[in-house]
């Protein structure tokens, strides 16, 4: 904490399995998503499994798309204050975040797909999940057991596209709709478009 700008002081230490890939700070709640290998998860059982992503199985949540991104992207709301924390796990990697005050998306434009060596549709696919940030956090409990998680952030839409997008600035949430522009690089000529979903 920074208390005294001159006197920083170190109130506590989270271990999180993974490596961070994006960050955001909206009031006390920082929200961390990470990157996991799925690889040397495989070895663990349920209950291992639950205590090293902080969350238990039933949180994590995987892809109807086949791909052969073995990523585990988890996204981590956390209380600055209290410590308390929420967890929940997506298959499949993230390349950019985009917040709102309502939601979280999840972006990934590398996905390896099987389809994708199959139909042209699917020659850039771009995955956009969407994930509710519920109460602004402001209630939570400390995760002890699967029993006792309370679900601040929920998995609550995925959506297949093509094309690419250049960086998180490219979405805006306008009226409950998400708006995006991509660009198709693979057909000629290049096209840009503009999503709402």
């Amino acid at each position: 904490t920074l208390d005294s700008r001159n006197i920083p002081k170190h109130k506590r230490n989270i271990s999180l399995v993974g490596r961070v890939h994006q960050s955001r700070l909206a009031g006390q709640n920082l929200y961390l998503v990470n990157n996991v290998s799925t690889y040397f998860l495989s070895t663990y059982s349920p209950d291992k499994l639950s205590q090293i992503l902080n969350t238990n199985c039933q949180n994590i949540y995987r892809k109807n798309l086949q791909d052969y991104n073995q990523t585990l992207t988890m996204v981590h709301a956390i209380d600055i204050h209290s410590g308390q924390m929420d967890s929940i796990g997506l298959h499949g990697g993230v390349n950019h975040i985009y917040m709102t005050k309502k939601n979280l998306y999840l972006i990934n434009q590398r996905a390896i797909s099987f389809a994708s060596y199959t139909f042209a549709k699917y020659k850039e696919p771009l995955i956009i999940k969407k994930i509710q940030l519920n109460a602004l956090m402001n209630s939570l409990q400390t995760i002890t057991s699967p029993d006792s998680h309370v679900k601040k952030l929920n998995y609550s839409a995925t959506g297949y596209f093509q094309g690419k997008i250049k960086n998180s600035w490219s979405l805006k949430e306008f009226n409950d709709h998400l708006v995006f522009v991509t660009t198709i690089s693979t057909k000629t000529p290049i096209s840009n478009h503009l999503n709402i979903i």
